[in-house]
Parts: structure tokens; C-alpha cells; sequence
């Protein structure tokens, strides 16, 4: 995507949005990061096809506009320009499995969402109690069975980010959750922030928000 700029556009809010971001953060991909309040949605909503976020614009040398929609064909695509879907048929099924497991536990968080306080915390307190930790074990398996550091070998995958993501997502419910637990996903994210500086440093500097 050489001399095109790329926007990022979604709420001001990690989400659905934030595995584009990191893929095009590790991958040392220049992009414009819009966040759009939910106060300025619906009149901005008309202009976005689909009406939905999140939305990637791509504008190439020539003016010519380029829309990607639905956030995780966004961030294979994206992945896959730059190399980061496994270099292997096996690798590939690897990091596919692993974005699996991590969209199971995205889909269990997501119950949480737009909930009342009270509901929520009953919502959070059966999945960190049921599936959440299920799913975990799965993920630690995967990752016990990795070649390399990472996810997938000793490379930047989307299947780290995606982790990341998710976990993230996770510990915003319960910050202790992780706690003396999952040694294997403490140490992915230790492993992972060593290989890719580009990646720690946007980590560490990106906005606090609450979801």
C-alpha cells in the first residue's frame, strides 16, 4: 500500500478496530487513526458504507477511494499483504485456529456490552466463571504448541494481535483475572512486546478507553 493513505475510522474505543490498528502498527504501516464520538455518529453514519464501523479508507495516488468493511477480513487482508498469516499451509491453519479461539472468547465479552451495571456484572461473573476460562486452557494449548515464541513461530501474526486484543478486553472486566493464571499467555504477550518495539511503544501510548 506504498504512497496510498490509509484512515482507520471507528468509535474512540479500541473494539473491533484495534487488531487493524496493531497489524498495520507492526507491520510499520503509516495510517490515520480517526475516533468518532457517539454524539457525532448519526451524521456521520450516512457517509460510511454500510453504516458501519468499524470502516478503512483507502485513497491512492490518483484520488481514487478504496472502502474495506467487516473489521476481521480487514485485518487478514491487511495481515496478509505484510506477511503476518504464517509463511506455511500449517502456519496458516495455526494462526486461523488460534484468531478462532480468540473470537470465542471476543464473542463471550461481547455479552457484556451496552448491558445496565447490575446485569453486566452478573453477565461478567458467569463467563469469567463458564466458558471464559475453557477457552483460555484452548488458547494456552495452542500456544504450548508453537515452534517459536510467539503465537505462530518466532513471527508477528494476527494471531498475536488478535490475542492481544481479546485479553485486553478480558482483564478491562476483571483486571485480577489473569492473575497467577495462564503462565503460557503471560509470557506470549512478554515474548510478543520484545519482538515488535513498534508494537510496545504503541501499546504503551495508546489512549485509555473504556472499551
Amino acid at each position: 500500500m506504498a504512497g496510498e493513505h490509509i484512515k482507520v475510522i471507528y468509535f474512540d474505543g479500541r473494539g473491533r478496530a484495534e487488531s487493524i490498528r496493531m497489524t498495520l502498527v507492526a507491520a510499520g504501516v503509516d495510517y490515520e487513526d480517526e475516533r468518532i464520538s457517539f454524539q457525532d455518529w448519526p451524521k456521520i453514519k450516512p457517509t460510511i458504507p454500510g453504516g458501519r464501523l468499524p470502516a478503512v479508507k483507502v485513497t491512492d495516488n490518483h484520488g481514487h477511494v478504496k472502502w474495506m468493511l467487516e473489521s476481521l477480513a480487514i485485518a487478514r487482508y491487511m495481515a496478509k499483504k505484510h506477511h503476518m498469516m504464517g509463511e506455511t499451509d500449517e502456519e496458516y491453519y495455526s494462526v486461523e485456529k488460534l484468531i478462532g479461539q480468540a473470537e470465542d472468547v471476543e464473542h463471550e465479552y461481547h455479552k457484556t456490552l451496552m448491558k445496565p451495571q447490575e446485569e453486566k456484572e452478573k453477565i461478567t461473573k458467569e463467563i469469567l466463571n463458564g466458558k471464559v476460562p475453557v477457552l483460555f486452557n484452548m488458547i494456552c494449548e495452542s500456544l504450548k504448541g508453537s515452534t517459536g515464541k510467539l503465537a505462530v513461530g518466532d513471527k508477528v501474526t494476527l494471531a498475536d494481535l488478535v490475542l492481544i486484543a481479546v485479553i485486553d478486553h478480558v482483564t478491562d472486566l476483571d483486571k485480577g483475572f489473569l492473575t497467577g493464571k495462564y503462565p503460557e499467555i503471560h509470557k506470549h504477550r512478554e515474548n510478543l512486546l520484545a519482538s515488535s518495539p513498534r508494537l510496545a511503544k504503541y501499546l504503551s501510548n495508546r489512549p485509555a478507553t473504556p472499551f
